[in-house]
């Protein structure tokens, strides 16, 4: 999986699926103190994680997007599932690239900014800083260290 696959994936699900605009920036990586990641397993030959993650500021606005509500009046709760339906719908874009037979995980979302979300044994293949509206996104596709060697 390329930089370039990977930004256009995430440019079709923000444009089809959001009706949002997004575009690449130079490694823009989201620090904010309320950070949302969000990820999914691809379990095959080889192992595989998508990985999310954003801003509360950009998890708002996705969430709206994503269900047609104005950002005021979103549940946490909404703002979860939005998330990891995201990283759903990155993982599906991934899974043919590198291994169409994987099976899918559950999405997982964890919120803050004092966290450290950890895969054993997974190095980053690659991943692509983008901006929407002046907020940050960052995807990052890893996989188990027999894919990259």
């Amino acid at each position: 999986m390329t930089e370039s696959q990977l930004e256009t994936a995430v440019q079709d699900i923000w444009n089809s699926m959001l009706g949002l605009e997004i575009q690449h920036t130079e490694n823009k990586v989201v620090h904010a103190e309320n950070t949302v990641t969000s990820s999914v397993s691809l379990t095959g030959t080889e192992n595989w994680v998508v990985e999310v993650r954003c801003g509360w500021p950009m998890a708002q606005q996705v969430t709206a997007a994503m269900v047609g509500m104005d950002p005021g009046e979103l549940e946490h709760a909404d703002i979860i599932d939005a998330l990891g339906e995201i990283a759903n719908m990155c993982s599906g874009a991934v899974k043919p690239i590198v291994d169409v037979t994987a099976k899918t995980g559950m999405p997982s979302v964890a919120i803050g900014g004092a966290y450290q979300m950890t895969t054993p044994e997974v190095v980053v293949v690659t991943h692509v800083c983008m901006e929407s509206g002046e907020e940050p996104l960052e995807v990052r596709v890893l996989a188990s260290k027999a894919v990259a060697a």
